[in-house]
């Protein structure tokens, strides 16, 4: 693998190589059946990443990582196809061509990417992410099932194509995590799954944007701007209903129609924003917790700590004080 560059606002600027290693000990049940696994550095939280190479050029990475603080990885890459499952956290991918795609949690992400370099940055907290990479000719043969000869290229033209995940979708993931075979068999079955999945997935793709068709350009324009509206306006965010007359469509169908493309209610999105803007703020500045609080838009310390401890399994107290000790 690529040597990646580490930016972290917390740390100087290192190399984290990256290279295909024998397993690492780990309390993770991959580490049986995985051909490595890259431990993520004390400095930047805890972790690890493990790899499953396959003969046709088909590769899963399992990711597992707790990070300190918002990080983002930098490696040149070469010409990928594949799919990115964001489980839990976040993650923003951009290259010089394509600009940037947010990844949110329980969404997945179609990618066709030039050989250029690519940025990856993870929210603060915990990532569970799978990526799935296979040849550009077999992801070619693959969308060939579901579009036609002139739909191929258009499709992978796109870059980055960001849905949200099913329930057949999670189910088959879940397959994936709980299988307990021994390693050389868990290693056949995940490759089996995985090939399924992207077959299901290049399916879901039809379905979902044949549903993003029924609403209108204007309609969707508005639903993308009212997550910008919320992300910027945290603080002091609107209601629901000053928010639909702020980007133009009624309350009821911003309701509806937002669902459909973040699967995720607004002020449900709106909290996500929010406790990953606090982590980075704990973690690189000196703000009281009642301050971080005010700073994302929580009035009342209390309501903000238990939001925190729920996404982050630290109190906001504990959270600033353990990013400290790794920094010390």
């Amino acid at each position: 693998m690529p040597t990646e560059q580490v930016e972290n606002s917390a740390f100087s600027t290192s190399e984290w190589t990256l290279q295909s290693q024998p397993v690492l000990e780990s309390e993770s049940r991959w580490s049986k059946g995985s051909d490595y696994c890259i431990a993520l550095p004390e400095k930047l939280g805890k972790g690890a990443s493990f790899g499953f190479n396959y003969n046709d050029d088909s590769a899963l990475q399992i990711n597992e990582l707790n990070f300190n603080q918002k990080t983002k990885f930098t490696a040149d890459s070469t010409k990928l196809c594949g799919t990115f499952f964001v489980l839990e956290g976040r993650v923003s991918i951009t290259t010089p061509a394509t600009g940037n795609v947010m990844i949110p949690k329980d969404h997945l992400c179609l990618f066709f990417i030039e050989q250029s370099a690519c940025t990856f940055e993870y929210s603060a907290g915990k990532n569970k992410v799978m990526s799935f990479t296979m040849s550009h000719g077999l992801m070619s043969s693959l969308i060939a099932q579901y579009q036609s000869a002139n739909s191929v290229s258009s499709l992978i033209e796109k870059n980055f194509i960001c849905l949200p995940i099913n329930a057949a979708i999670k189910s088959m993931l879940n397959q994936v995590y709980d299988c307990q075979l021994p390693a050389k068999s868990m290693k056949l079955l995940v490759q089996a799954k995985m090939m399924e999945l992207m077959t299901e997935l290049l399916e879901y793709n039809q379905i979902y944007h044949n549903s993003l068709a029924t609403i209108k350009e204007t309609d969707l324009k508005a639903i993308y701007q009212a997550a910008k509206y919320l992300e910027t306006n945290m603080q002091s965010p609107p209601s629901i209903v000053e928010l639909a007359k702020i980007v133009g469509v009624n309350d009821y169908k911003l309701k509806q129609q937002f669902k459909t493309v973040f699967s995720s209610a607004p002020f449900a999105y709106l909290t996500e924003l929010r406790l990953n803007r606090a982590a980075s703020l704990l973690a690189r500045t000196e703000l009281s917790i009642m301050q971080v609080a005010q700073e994302v838009g929580y009035k009342h310390a209390g309501h903000f700590a238990k939001n925190f401890k729920l996404k982050f399994g630290r109190t906001p107290k504990a959270y600033k004080t353990w990013i400290s000790s790794k920094n010390t």
